[in-house]
């Protein structure tokens, strides 16, 4: 590491304990943005960041890290969330394990997860890994590959499409690590979809209750976090935006090809999530 980066995480690490000291009289807690990856964590973020008290220091706790894509250990995870502060804002893209939930539950951290229609993540990681993310293990292993179609077929089928320097499940299997925080009754569960969409207030208004019961400290009415949150919302902030790469983009992109792909491997999925009623789409 270098001596300029050691100094910026010296400095980060001294604000972020100058946190700890004042979130011990304010009882602040801890604001986990996690989210299965693609879908919408820069979003969700924007909206948080404009919460009263929240700080980001840019700490990410990732169960596969991308320059490696090799699970971080319990005992490593365990240890950063117990690391995390009050109001300290942490983005995430946390596996579900009861011994995560418990650690978060301790922490009394006010957790959020975001998530989106799998066939749109599987477009937008199809794009992300062939031409964005060059610090990530799988972006050779996409960009080699002949064709957007093939590198769709990547992320929708895996490693049973095409060897992978690393284990690469099926969209349908990459979601499950993710899916029991869906029904743990200490998150928020988000859809991209609706915080994009005509439900965007209703859904930011929401994010803003969950905060203020979690949160005794914070001297402002619903209204007005809210309005704050709003405000704060700009895509184009998110170095992974992209137009076009919103809601339904799979719609331009799927073949009939990726669209029998997905079906036998995630159709089911889009089903139990609300995003389909049958397989006939």
């Amino acid at each position: 590491m270098s001596l300029l980066l050691r100094k910026l995480e010296y400095l980060r690490g001294q604000s972020r304990r100058a946190l700890q000291s004042r979130a011990l009289c304010l009882e602040s807690v801890p604001i986990v943005a996690n989210s299965f990856p693609k879908s919408g964590t820069h979003l969700l973020t924007q909206i948080l960041e404009g919460q009263p008290g929240v700080k980001n220091y840019l700490t990410f706790l990732a169960s596969l890290p991308s320059w490696k894509y090799v699970e971080r250990s319990e005992m490593a995870t365990l240890r950063k969330i117990q690391g995390f502060v009050g109001g300290e804002m942490v983005s995430a893209h946390l596996f579900y394990r009861p011994e995560y939930a418990a650690a978060l539950r301790k922490k009394a951290a006010i957790h959020f997860f975001i998530y989106r229609d799998p066939r749109d993540v599987a477009c937008s990681e199809a794009h992300y890994l062939s031409r964005m993310a060059r610090f990530h293990r799988l972006h050779g292993t996409f960009r080699r590959l002949a064709d957007e179609k093939e590198q769709l077929s990547l992320s929708i089928l895996g490693d049973a499409h095409r060897a992978c320097p690393v284990p690469y499940g099926n969209i349908a299997q990459r979601f499950r690590m993710y899916q029991g925080w869906l029904t743990d009754p200490d998150v928020c569960a988000l859809r991209f979809e609706d915080l994009v969409g005509p439900e965007q207030p209703a859904e930011v208004a929401r994010i803003c209750r969950f905060f203020l019961e979690r949160q005794s400290k914070v001297e402002a009415t619903e209204g007005q976090l809210v309005e704050q949150a709003l405000k704060a919302i700009n895509p184009e902030r998110s170095h992974t935006y992209r137009p076009g790469g919103g809601v339904r983009n799979w719609e331009k992109r799927f073949t009939p090809q990726h669209k029998a792909q997905f079906k036998e491997v995630a159709g089911d999925l889009l089903i139990e999530l609300g995003y389909e009623s049958d397989l006939d789409w």
